[in-house]
């Protein structure tokens, strides 16, 4: 851990000016500086304002870390490790730190969660995971929540310092996937999923009036169906307070009346946007962050208030996220599209700003492209909103990858991204399209997308194609697509569909047949709700069986003209590898160009180290190859 530097005296904080400086035409980024995880991953201040407990990677493992917060100097007081629990070897490593008073810390590790001391002896089993505080206004509460069992969804209430405890269960039908809790640490709504494999599958959603009152249905709904979620339950009888979009086409916070069974006053809301957290519900808000192109914080404190305005000063054009005590000490994490983030310590007494780590240290922000959000009409009409990556010195006449993401309920957001600034560096203009179907932007417009796999969801990729061209900003000869998951078959369906438009494609664990994904064993349609869940936003194998083969690039490898990158992780349950060996086969049968790369002992998403540098070289040498880069022609 390098020393820290005062980056700031005086109330004002205006006395720290951040700035991206981007050198023209610079060398392309070493791949080893994007994939190296070493870092800080996590920071919080004691209450006292005496120390910082922070949970780094040295490259080799994650370990646990107090440092002094005067002098920020830190030293270990626990390493990951490896540990048995009479079935085999697992790596203990420290994944989330909570204060629990001055002295006292609950760490949650890969392997079940701990009370820990300043010196890091571990005193208290706290269970397999754990949920958090109960007193969330109470820094000197040592009472929390944890899962003891998750396999059986018992929940456990102990106490830190004594490890007395008090055991909870649903005796309901499923698995909880959202509850809610009073101010005392009582289960007292949750949303239930229906865990059945065969049969009819539900989310249900219960309450109880008090801690020894029995569960009372309060709602049912179908897989797909619109649903509010339990958040918080306050101390004002028959009230709980939820999420939901019911009637309305953002999420925002809600009263709910138990006795009406009905939603009630909007305690947060816009209609333009989703409100994504909310932090401090027990005390009537302290913060909601909006989901927009660029998330937004909104302080219900006002001397919270201020402090953030102050350092948004101070750190500008970043997301500046606060925690700590406001008449002491303030950790500051502050990323933004070329820093995959900064901690620093804020003395509110002292009036001084310090940074005592980055969350990737081997990343430099002055090398970095910034992520540009844009949008563009889609062929009916519908805005498509997207981020536009520029390389340094270019804006037109660029090779260009358009980059898919994943979900398709899901979306791109605006911060460091790995695979775009690899991209960017070496010269291309990445587009990534939150096309329709896309979570985070209404629901009107997330269920545009239902049920138009390869239609209009496609379109919307196509349509961001005719822009970049239209704006200059893309060479029409120079072209590709890139993604992975759906984003990957987007990819594949994009070469099927408009072979004209792209000059070459990659898919990362790609969906390359839609019959197999429906019926072909995942982690994702393992249990009824998700299968009824699919049925409804994909469409119904029974009735839609020709659509289906219509879309889905395996059964259409004879239209697919420009070459193929196809790769895929060998233990990935969720998009299991036979999408990718399929499609390599029936491509090569058919005399197609393609390639192919399996990784070794990784799932969905890539995380060794060895593995990642391989796919970013793979994908940069396809590229290069097909479409050149900023200094190369194509091969």
């Amino acid at each position: 851990m390098k020393d820290s530097k005062d980056l700031l005296r005086g109330w004002g904080l205006a006395g720290l000016l951040w700035q991206a400086a981007v050198a023209h035409g610079a060398e392309p980024l070493n791949l080893d500086t994007l994939i190296s995880p070493a870092g800080i991953t996590q920071a919080v201040v004691s209450p006292d304002g005496k120390h910082v407990a922070a949970i780094a990677y040295n490259g080799l493992k994650y370990h646990l870390m107090l440092g002094d917060a005067d002098t920020l100097k830190f030293k270990t007081i626990y390493h990951g490790q490896a540990v048995t629990d009479g079935w085999g070897y697992h790596h203990k490593s420290p994944t989330d730190v909570l204060w629990l008073g001055d002295d006292l810390l609950a760490v949650n590790f890969t392997f079940r969660a701990g009370a820990m001391n300043l010196s890091g002896k571990l005193l208290v089993d706290l269970g397999e995971d754990l949920i958090g505080r109960v007193k969330d206004d109470d820094p000197y509460s040592t009472t929390v929540l944890s899962y003891s069992d998750m396999e059986e969804s018992v929940i456990a209430r102990i106490d830190a310092r004594t490890g007395r405890s008090k055991k909870f269960s649903f005796p309901m039908d499923g698995r909880p996937a959202s509850i809610a809790f009073d101010s005392r640490g009582e289960p007292r709504a949750v949303s239930m999923v229906s865990d059945k494999r065969r049969g009819t599958a539900t989310r249900s959603n219960w309450y109880k009036a008090s801690a020894s009152a029995e569960w009372v249905k309060l709602a049912e709904f179908q897989p797909g169906e619109e649903a509010w979620l339990p958040m918080y339950v306050p101390d004002e009888p028959h009230t709980i307070v939820v999420k939901s979009r019911l009637e309305r086409d953002t999420y925002a916070i809600f009263e709910y009346d138990t006795d009406k069974k009905a939603l009630g006053t909007m305690m947060a809301g816009s209609p333009e946007v989703d409100i994504r957290e909310v932090d401090g519900l027990d005390r009537n808000f302290r913060r909601v962050t909006t989901n927009g192109m660029k998330p937004q914080q909104i302080w219900f404190d006002s001397e919270w208030s201020g402090l953030q305005a102050s350092v948004d000063l101070a750190l500008p054009n970043r997301i500046n996220r606060l925690s700590g005590y406001p008449k002491k000490k303030i950790v500051i994490y502050s990323w933004s599209d070329v820093d995959p983030g900064s901690w620093y310590l804020l003395d509110t007494e002292a009036k001084t700003l310090r940074r005592f780590g980055r969350r990737i240290e081997s990343v430099d922000p002055a090398q970095m492209q910034p992520m540009q959000p844009v949008s563009y009409a889609a062929r009916d009409g519908l805005r498509i909103p997207a981020f536009l990556t520029l390389p340094a010195g270019g804006s037109k006449g660029l090779p260009a990858v358009v980059l898919v993401h994943g979900g398709p309920v899901s979306r791109d957001w605006w911060g460091w991204d790995m695979e775009v600034q690899a991209l960017a560096s070496r010269g291309y203009a990445v587009l990534q399209p939150q096309f329709r179907g896309s979570s985070g932007f209404g629901r009107k417009f997330q269920e545009a997308g239902y049920r138009q796999w390869g239609l209009a969801m496609q379109d919307d990729v196509s349509d961001g194609v005719d822009y970049l061209v239209k704006q200059g900003i893309a060479d029409p000869a120079r072209i590709c697509i890139f993604g992975t998951s759906y984003g990957g078959y987007a990819a594949l369906d994009g070469l099927m569909k408009t072979p004209a438009l792209f000059k070459c494609g990659i898919s990362f664990a790609g969906i390359s047949d839609l019959e197999l994904w429906l019926t072909g064993w995942s982690d994702a349609n393992d249990l009824q709700f998700t299968r009824d869940w699919m049925t409804r936003t994909i469409g119904d194998l029974k009735t839609s069986k020709a659509q289906f083969e219509a879309v889905s690039p395996l059964k259409n490898v004879d239209r697919i003209k420009a070459p193929v990158l196809l790769m895929h992780a060998n233990l990935d349950e969720r998009v299991p590898i036979e999408h990718s060996t399929k499609m390599r086969d029936a491509l090569q049968r058919a005399g197609k160009r393609v390639e192919w790369e399996e990784f070794p002992l990784d799932g969905h998403g890539l995380s060794q180290p060895r593995n990642l540098k391989r796919y970013l070289e793979l994908v940069t040498g396809f590229l290069r190859k097909h479409i050149g880069d900023g200094t190369h022609p194509p091969e």
